[in-house]
Parts: C-alpha cells; structure tokens; sequence
C-alpha cells in the first residue's frame, strides 16, 4: 500500500517516513534527529550526507556520458615561441560541455518525474524529491531544478569569469541545507521541493 500523504509504499500501521496512519485518519510523525523534520510537512527530511551521497551515485552513473565526451572535450595545442619555448594551451570544447550537461538533465528530468521523484542516487540513499507540500514533483517543478543545476554546469562556457562565478554558486546551491530550516538547496527553492527520507 501506499502512504496517502506522501505517496511512500509500506506495509505497517503508519508510514515510517510522514507518520500518516494506512486508513489516512490520524498521525505517528516522529523525527529521525534534531532539525530533521520538516517544519511545514512533518515529513522526515534527508539530511546533507545523504545529499551528498544521492550526488556521487548519480556520477557515477552518469560516468559513461562523461566518458563518452573525452571524444570532445579536451584539446592540448603545444607552439613554439618566438623565444624558442613551447608553450602548452588547452580547451574544453562546448559540445563535450553541452553533451554532459544535457545527460545529465534528461536523467534527473526522467526519474524525478517517472521514478516517484527518486533517481537511483536517491534510491541507494533512501531519499526522495518532493514538492514543498509532500506531493509528488511536478513537471514544472523537475525542469526548474533542472535547469539551475543546467545553468550552472554551463555558465562557463561563457567565459573564464563565469567558470569562477559558476563554481562558487555551485558550491553556495550545495552547501545550503547546511543551514536551512527546511534543507534546501537554492535549485530545491527555485523549483520549491524539499529532500525527504524514503527510508
């Protein structure tokens, strides 16, 4: 069966995520540690390590597509100078940048609005993107944190300024929940989700 709050599937009295009794009629919300319980929902919130965690398994299986950009992405120029030293250049090429990036959209795109808004990151983590209220993502919703996370992998592109400026936010939209209330990142409050343990 399945939790009529939070769309959790489980088989007990009340949900072990939201605490939604299986009739729907009353509440067992416990916390899983201080600061962890949504403040609006009651819902369990996953905490940074986990996030953390989600992130590195969906590398890892977004490793093929950047793997696949090696093909593109990497160009090592040496000339030599007038004074007789040969001087190295690199580059990354836009399409290695653009092939990732659009990899990696298409597949947060897909398991957060085909998957019950888990990725296999999220999964192997126990955790699940839902909209600030407890409902499944949106379809709205999974293209804006989509396209934050897309803005930053492609910002630099524009220039060596931006590489550092999309650095730094890429850090910043990381290290929120860090201290936030609610554990958001900046890409969960443009698209207004929240990060909750399935587990």
């Amino acid at each position: 069966m399945f939790c009529t709050k939070c769309g959790t599937e489980h088989n007990e009295a009340f949900c072990a995520v939201c605490g939604q009794s299986a009739d729907g009629s009353a509440s067992n919300a416990t916390t899983n540690g201080p600061g962890t319980t949504d403040p609006v929902t009651g819902l369990a919130l996953s905490g940074w390590w986990r996030r953390v965690g989600s992130t590195i398994v969906d590398s890892l299986v977004l490793m093929p597509v950047a793997l696949l950009t090696l093909f593109f992405d990497h160009h090592t120029k040496s000339t030599l100078d007038s004074t007789g030293f040969i001087t190295y250049s690199s580059s990354n090429s836009v399409a290695g940048t653009l092939i990732k990036a659009a990899g990696t959209a298409i597949y947060l795109y897909f398991f957060w609005t085909a998957r019950k808004g888990e990725t296999l990151g999220n999964r192997a983590t126990g955790t699940r993107v839902v909209m600030s209220d407890g409902s499944p993502v949106t379809t709205d919703a999974a293209l804006k944190r989509v396209g934050v996370i897309t803005v930053l992998a492609v910002a630099p592109l524009a220039g060596s300024a931006l590489i550092t400026l999309a650095g730094i936010g890429g850090l910043i939209d990381r290290a929120w929940p860090l201290w936030d209330p609610r554990k958001q990142t900046l890409h969960d409050k443009v698209a207004d989700t929240i990060v909750i343990r399935s587990k």
